[in-house]
């Protein structure tokens, strides 16, 4: 049986996680007027706050959201 998923479902992303954490430590680390950063690093560093577990937790989050989206339930934050 096949079932209407939206085009793009962000809430079926986790990689929507992944890159809210790195820009989130992105801007926290780009406020900090001391000192000289450079692109690379800040990004480097950014993408560094990501933890193994931050990944499985993001694919638990959206298993758990499926069965919602595929009842074609809408999506509430």
């Amino acid at each position: 049986e096949l079932k209407f998923l939206s085009p793009y479902s962000y809430m079926l992303n986790p990689a929507e996680n992944v890159f809210s954490k790195v820009k989130a430590s992105a801007k926290r680390i780009l406020s900090d007027p001391v000192g000289e950063q450079t692109l690379s690093g800040v990004i480097q560093e950014s993408v560094g706050t990501v933890s193994q577990q931050d990944c499985a937790n993001y694919v638990i989050n959206m298993m758990s959201k499926l069965p919602m989206a595929v009842a074609g339930q809408p999506y509430v934050n």
